[in-house]
C-alpha cells in the first residue's frame, strides 16, 4: 500500500496504466488504494503523521487478472469489483488445446512429441488438473518414462502418500 501511494505521490508523471495479476490475492489494505484510483474521483489521498495530508489526481487504466471471481467480488464488499466494468472471460483450455500447448513446449526443448498425450491424460484424468503449467511440468519432467507409464505410477504413488499424510495430520 505504502509503495503504491509513494510511487504515485512522488512520480513526476503519474503512471497511466496499472496491470495487476491475480488481484483477488491482493491484501485488502492495498486494494483500498485502488478504490480511489479507479472510481470517478481518479485520485489518491495519503494521510499520516510523517507527511500530513497529500492529494494527487491519478487517472489510470487498470487491467487485472482474476482466477477466483467469487473471492474478487467479495473483496471490499464488492466495491473493488464494481470498478471493473468490462470483463473478458478466458476459459480453461480443452483437452485438444492443452495437448497443443504441451506439444509446443516439447518442440522448444527438442523433445519427443509422444510425451504430450500421456502427460495431458494423466493431468486431466487422474489429478484432475486442466492448468497447462501442470501438464507442461509433468511432460518435461517425465519425458520417456511417460511412454511406459512408470512416471505416472511414481506421481500417483507420491499423490497417495501426500493424501495419507494429510489424513494423519487431521
Amino acid at each position: 500500500k505504502a509503495g503504491i501511494e509513494q510511487l504515485i505521490m512522488q512520480a513526476q508523471r503519474v503512471p497511466s496504466f496499472f496491470f495487476v495479476e491475480e488481484i483477488e490475492k491482493m491484501p485488502v489494505s492495498v486494494s483500498q488504494v485502488l478504490l480511489g484510483l479507479l472510481d470517478g474521483r481518479g485520485e489518491i489521498r495519503q494521510t499520516n503523521a510523517r507527511v500530513g495530508h497529500q492529494h494527487r489526481e491519478a487517472n489510470v487504466l487498470c487491467v487485472a487478472t482474476v482466477n477466483d471471481q467469487q473471492r474478487f467480488r467479495e473483496m471490499n464488499q464488492g466495491a473493488l469489483a464494481s470498478r471493473f466494468a468490462h470483463e473478458v472471460y478466458c476459459p480453461a483450455p480443452d483437452f485438444d488445446l492443452l495437448s497443443k500447448i504441451v506439444e509446443r513446449e516439447i518442440g522448444i526443448v527438442g523433445g519427443d512429441a509422444r510425451w504430450a498425450n500421456p502427460a495431458v491424460m494423466y493431468c486431466v484424468e487422474i489429478e484432475p488438473n486442466m492448468d497447462p503449467r501442470r501438464s507442461i511440468a509433468v511432460c518435461l519432467s517425465g519425458r520417456d518414462a511417460l511412454l511406459d507409464g512408470s512416471y505416472q505410477a511414481k506421481l500417483e504413488h507420491n499423490r497417495q502418500l501426500r493424501n495419507q499424510n494429510q489424513n494423519k495430520e487431521r
